[in-house]
């Protein structure tokens, strides 16, 4: 597959593995090798990024009001 796409096979591993994220230039290369749509790989990334990031802020994001609630509370 790396060959096909034109990168190094290390650089596959590496995402496979989780040491490295999939840009937006390998997300186009996966695209086309697979027939996706050009975002299907990069929204993919972007989940990931986004669950890792709400494991990581769950006690910061859990003590934040809701909007509604503080302008409730301001009238």
């Amino acid at each position: 597959m790396a060959q096909a796409i034109h990168v190094p096979a290390a650089r596959i591993k590496d995402i496979l593995h989780g040491s490295q994220e999939i840009t937006a230039d390998i997300s186009l290369r996966l695209a086309k090798f697979f027939g996706v749509s050009d975002s299907y790989f990069f929204n993919l990334q972007s989940d990931i990024d986004l669950r890792d990031a709400k494991k990581h802020l769950s006690r910061d994001l859990s003590a934040i009001k809701l909007f509604t609630e503080v302008q409730a509370k301001n009238k």
